[in-house]
Protein backbone atom coordinates (compact mmCIF):
# COMPACT_ATOMS: atom_id res chain seq x y z
CA UNK A 1 0.00 0.00 0.00
CA UNK A 2 1.38 3.09 -0.83
CA UNK A 3 0.47 6.59 0.82
CA UNK A 4 1.14 9.96 -0.44
CA UNK A 5 0.84 13.50 1.50
CA UNK A 6 0.75 16.34 -0.69
CA UNK A 7 1.70 19.88 1.37
CA UNK A 8 1.05 22.84 -0.51
CA UNK A 9 2.16 24.90 3.23
CA UNK A 10 6.14 26.00 1.64
CA UNK A 11 5.01 27.01 -2.00
CA UNK A 12 4.45 30.58 -2.72
CA UNK A 13 3.94 31.75 -6.45
CA UNK A 14 6.39 34.90 -7.10
CA UNK A 15 4.14 37.39 -8.52
CA UNK A 16 6.74 40.03 -7.94
CA UNK A 17 7.91 39.87 -11.52
CA UNK A 18 4.67 40.34 -13.00
CA UNK A 19 4.04 43.54 -15.18
CA UNK A 20 1.84 46.44 -13.46
CA UNK A 21 -0.81 46.69 -15.24
CA UNK A 22 -1.89 50.31 -16.76
CA UNK A 23 -4.01 52.06 -14.95
CA UNK A 24 -6.34 54.08 -17.67
CA UNK A 25 -7.74 57.48 -16.49
CA UNK A 26 -11.32 57.99 -18.13
CA UNK A 27 -11.96 61.82 -19.26
CA UNK A 28 -14.88 63.16 -17.35
CA UNK A 29 -16.98 66.45 -17.69
CA UNK A 30 -19.39 67.37 -15.09
CA UNK A 31 -21.15 70.53 -14.67
CA UNK A 32 -24.24 72.67 -13.69
CA UNK A 33 -26.48 74.66 -16.67
CA UNK A 34 -29.21 76.84 -15.24
CA UNK A 35 -29.08 74.81 -12.04
CA UNK A 36 -29.26 71.05 -13.40
CA UNK A 37 -26.36 69.26 -13.09
CA UNK A 38 -25.16 66.85 -15.95
CA UNK A 39 -22.42 64.08 -15.85
CA UNK A 40 -20.94 63.69 -19.26
CA UNK A 41 -18.44 60.77 -19.37
CA UNK A 42 -16.65 62.78 -21.86
CA UNK A 43 -15.94 60.17 -24.71
CA UNK A 44 -15.06 62.86 -27.19
CA UNK A 45 -13.88 65.56 -24.66
CA UNK A 46 -10.44 67.12 -24.89
CA UNK A 47 -8.36 70.06 -25.12
CA UNK A 48 -7.56 71.10 -29.01
CA UNK A 49 -5.25 73.37 -29.73
CA UNK A 50 -6.15 75.55 -32.64
CA UNK A 51 -2.85 78.04 -33.30
CA UNK A 52 0.09 79.53 -31.56
CA UNK A 53 -2.17 81.51 -28.84
CA UNK A 54 -5.50 79.56 -28.81
CA UNK A 55 -6.84 75.94 -27.41
CA UNK A 56 -10.47 74.93 -27.00
CA UNK A 57 -12.05 72.87 -23.96
CA UNK A 58 -14.57 70.83 -25.60
CA UNK A 59 -16.84 68.51 -25.19
CA UNK A 60 -19.75 66.54 -26.25
CA UNK A 61 -21.99 64.04 -24.13
CA UNK A 62 -22.65 60.50 -24.81
CA UNK A 63 -23.69 59.68 -28.04
CA UNK A 64 -27.42 59.05 -26.68
CA UNK A 65 -27.97 62.56 -26.28
CA UNK A 66 -26.34 64.55 -29.35
CA UNK A 67 -28.20 67.51 -29.08
CA UNK A 68 -25.61 69.21 -26.66
CA UNK A 69 -22.14 70.10 -26.88
CA UNK A 70 -19.69 72.93 -26.14
CA UNK A 71 -16.63 75.00 -26.93
CA UNK A 72 -14.76 76.98 -24.51
CA UNK A 73 -11.93 79.35 -26.14
CA UNK A 74 -8.63 79.53 -23.86
CA UNK A 75 -5.91 82.24 -25.51
CA UNK A 76 -2.25 81.92 -24.14
CA UNK A 77 0.54 80.81 -26.20
CA UNK A 78 1.45 78.08 -24.00
CA UNK A 79 -1.14 76.05 -21.38
CA UNK A 80 -0.24 75.10 -17.96
CA UNK A 81 -1.29 75.35 -14.58
CA UNK A 82 -3.54 78.61 -14.05
CA UNK A 83 -6.67 80.47 -14.38
CA UNK A 84 -7.71 81.71 -18.29
CA UNK A 85 -10.60 84.23 -18.24
CA UNK A 86 -12.58 86.04 -21.47
CA UNK A 87 -14.86 88.65 -20.69
CA UNK A 88 -16.96 91.07 -22.83
CA UNK A 89 -17.14 93.74 -22.19
CA UNK A 90 -19.61 95.06 -24.54
CA UNK A 91 -21.72 92.56 -27.50
CA UNK A 92 -19.93 91.16 -30.10
CA UNK A 93 -20.78 89.50 -33.39
CA UNK A 94 -21.57 85.66 -33.66
CA UNK A 95 -18.58 84.01 -34.00
CA UNK A 96 -16.19 85.74 -31.31
CA UNK A 97 -17.02 85.06 -28.40
CA UNK A 98 -15.27 83.10 -25.80
CA UNK A 99 -17.55 79.97 -25.82
CA UNK A 100 -20.22 78.15 -27.76
CA UNK A 101 -22.44 75.83 -26.65
CA UNK A 102 -25.74 73.96 -28.32
CA UNK A 103 -27.79 72.85 -25.63
CA UNK A 104 -31.31 71.03 -25.45
CA UNK A 105 -31.40 71.81 -28.99
CA UNK A 106 -30.28 75.48 -28.78
CA UNK A 107 -27.52 77.81 -29.49
CA UNK A 108 -25.71 79.78 -27.28
CA UNK A 109 -23.04 81.89 -27.36
CA UNK A 110 -20.80 84.36 -25.24
CA UNK A 111 -21.56 87.50 -26.92
CA UNK A 112 -23.32 89.63 -25.33
CA UNK A 113 -21.57 92.16 -22.77
CA UNK A 114 -21.20 90.81 -19.50
CA UNK A 115 -21.29 87.27 -20.92
CA UNK A 116 -17.44 85.57 -20.04
CA UNK A 117 -15.69 82.10 -20.29
CA UNK A 118 -13.39 80.76 -17.53
CA UNK A 119 -11.19 77.56 -17.20
CA UNK A 120 -8.30 76.92 -14.74
CA UNK A 121 -6.14 74.19 -14.92
CA UNK A 122 -5.79 73.21 -11.83
CA UNK A 123 -3.14 69.86 -12.86
CA UNK A 124 -1.40 68.30 -15.50
CA UNK A 125 -0.35 64.87 -15.45
CA UNK A 126 0.59 61.86 -17.63
CA UNK A 127 -0.26 64.22 -20.43
CA UNK A 128 -3.41 64.62 -19.40
CA UNK A 129 -5.31 67.90 -17.72
CA UNK A 130 -7.37 68.30 -15.03
CA UNK A 131 -9.37 71.79 -14.17
CA UNK A 132 -12.73 73.61 -13.34
CA UNK A 133 -14.86 76.29 -15.95
CA UNK A 134 -17.34 78.52 -15.85
CA UNK A 135 -19.12 80.29 -18.66
CA UNK A 136 -22.27 82.91 -19.29
CA UNK A 137 -24.13 82.64 -22.74
CA UNK A 138 -27.07 84.30 -24.48
CA UNK A 139 -29.25 82.18 -26.50
CA UNK A 140 -28.54 82.83 -30.05
CA UNK A 141 -31.60 84.28 -31.36
CA UNK A 142 -33.77 87.70 -30.02
CA UNK A 143 -34.74 86.06 -26.59
CA UNK A 144 -31.57 87.54 -24.69
CA UNK A 145 -32.31 84.06 -22.29
CA UNK A 146 -29.29 83.32 -20.34
CA UNK A 147 -27.32 79.71 -19.87
CA UNK A 148 -25.19 80.18 -16.97
CA UNK A 149 -22.49 76.84 -16.39
CA UNK A 150 -21.58 76.30 -13.31
CA UNK A 151 -19.57 74.01 -10.73
CA UNK A 152 -17.79 73.08 -14.16
CA UNK A 153 -15.13 70.38 -13.95
CA UNK A 154 -12.81 68.12 -16.16
CA UNK A 155 -10.18 65.23 -15.60
CA UNK A 156 -8.09 63.32 -17.71
CA UNK A 157 -8.63 65.19 -20.53
CA UNK A 158 -5.80 65.07 -23.70
CA UNK A 159 -3.95 67.48 -25.71
CA UNK A 160 -4.69 67.37 -29.23
CA UNK A 161 -2.39 69.23 -31.62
Amino acid sequence: MVCAIVSSAGCSKDESSAEPQPIILKPSITFTANGTNYVWPAEYAGILKLNDSTYVLSSTPPMSIVDSAFLIMIRTDSLTKGTYKLINTSPVAPGYGPAVCLFDNSWYESTDGGDFATVSVSKIHDDLFDGTFVSLMTKADSSMVKLNITNGEFKNLKLHY
